[in-house]
């Protein structure tokens, strides 16, 4: 996924890998390097897929799922 290219493959490929991720959640919590990095890279990619707002509005709110549960799960459990 690369910041600024908003090519047909590099859409295909941010809507694949969100799909994935989105479906495998319990997966990708397992990780907690693996959630800072889909974070921060869905939350870079939203500014640039602005010309595509179905993928920009299913960015933002597997954002928002991350930092809610995540938070959540960490003030209810702390490790």
């Amino acid at each position: 996924m690369r910041g600024g290219d908003i090519s047909r493959a590099n859409i295909r490929l941010c809507q694949y890998i969100l799909d994935f991720t989105t479906m495998n959640k319990k997966w990708v919590y397992m990780s907690p390097d693996l959630v800072a990095t889909l974070f921060y890279a869905y939350s870079r990619l939203t500014l640039d897929h602005g010309k595509f707002p179905d993928l920009r509005d299913q960015e933002c709110d597997f954002v928002v799922s991350l930092f809610s549960e995540r938070v959540s799960s960490n003030l209810y459990n702390p490790v």
